[in-house]
């Protein structure tokens, strides 16, 4: 185990750690963020599964929300989503440029500005990182062609004044469009070996189908017995109904509560809308992916402990204010 640790320290931070938990944090996401928040919150928890970010101690790998060294255009500096100091470099600098990877995030926003303010701050001379990246998650339509928009922009405000600027070695994009219904991921990335203009950036796409996402999970939490199939993985609506029933029962929700029904009924919330706390209800068919009328068991397993979960909140609640 050991070793493992090492490879990763020693490999490059962008191959040997961000990559690598996109990729991880792509295989697990059904594309249900709420705000860009969630979106960081999530790839944090695949970074630390990948390497220890030592976190609260001043040997950290990753500083977060981090001042940005250059204005971008708004007359302040601004921050940096994430910033990944090399090994040998202390934990805090005052000017100049720095030894690590800048990054900034985007989640389903297509504002070309706002794409324009987040390249700005990773590719701006007056910062000088020496490598930087650029993640974008969304779902709308046109989301590719808009951060390429918002790229082309904050390289010709930099040009405007500096006429030889191009985009810097070492910058990097990564960007995820999710299907919605099909739980399809599309990527697409692009690295800059030489400086060059946008037009001249080498895109590479990669789908990554449904299927290949829960065949992936299903690696990772079960190791099969030879002579076991894939149908070991999957189950049915029926045999989804009598495991929800005795996990209720186990966690004592009532079986009559909103809590108990989402899953197969639809349940309306406060404002009328067939939704619960966990998303559109009924869940089957909504939140949880069913394909082929059949459902991963480990992942259908995952909603029943969050209903349990939020079912026995809501009694602890109730509770304490009856305390």
């Amino acid at each position: 185990m050991g070793t493992a640790v090492n490879s990763v320290e020693e490999a490059p931070i962008i191959d040997g750690l961000i990559r690598p938990a996109i990729m991880r944090l792509i295989s697990e996401s059904e594309g249900a963020y709420r705000c860009e928040r969630d979106l960081h919150h999530h790839l944090t928890t695949c970074l630390a599964k990948i390497a220890n970010l030592e976190l609260g101690t001043p040997r950290r790998r990753v500083f977060m929300e981090e001042p940005a060294l250059a204005c971008y255009g708004s007359g302040r500096k601004g921050n940096l989503d994430y910033f990944f100091p090399d090994s040998d470099v202390g934990a805090s600098w005052d000017v100049g440029p720095r030894d690590g990877v800048a990054m900034e995030l985007n989640y389903n926003y297509r504002d070309c500005f706002k794409v324009k303010k987040d390249i700005q701050k990773l590719i701006d001379p007056a910062s000088g990182y020496q490598r930087s990246l650029y993640f974008a998650y969304g779902s709308r339509h046109g989301f590719y062609e808009s951060v390429q928009s918002g790229i082309e922009r904050a390289f010709a405000s930099f040009e405007e004044v500096q006429h030889e600027f191009r985009l810097p070695m070492g910058f990097r994009v990564i960007v995820v469009e999710y299907t919605p219904g099909g739980g399809e991921h599309l990527i697409h990335e692009a690295s800059v070996a030489t400086p060059c203009v946008p037009a001249e950036l080498q895109w590479e796409d990669t789908q990554m189908p449904k299927l290949a996402i829960q065949l992936a999970r299903t690696k990772d939490n079960v190791a099969p017995v030879q002579g076991e199939t894939e149908s070991v993985f999957y189950i049915d609506r029926n045999t989804a109904e009598v495991l929800l029933h005795d996990e209720l029962v186990k966690a004592q929700i009532p079986l009559k509560s909103k809590t108990a029904r989402c899953m197969f009924e639809t349940t309306r919330n406060s404002a009328g809308g067939n939704r619960c706390k966990l998303g559109v209800t009924p869940l089957w068919g909504n939140e949880v992916r069913v394909v082929k009328d059949k459902v991963l068991r480990s992942e259908f397993m995952d909603w029943v402990q969050r209903l349990c979960d939020s079912g026995q909140a809501f009694q602890r609640a109730g509770r304490a204010s009856w305390g």
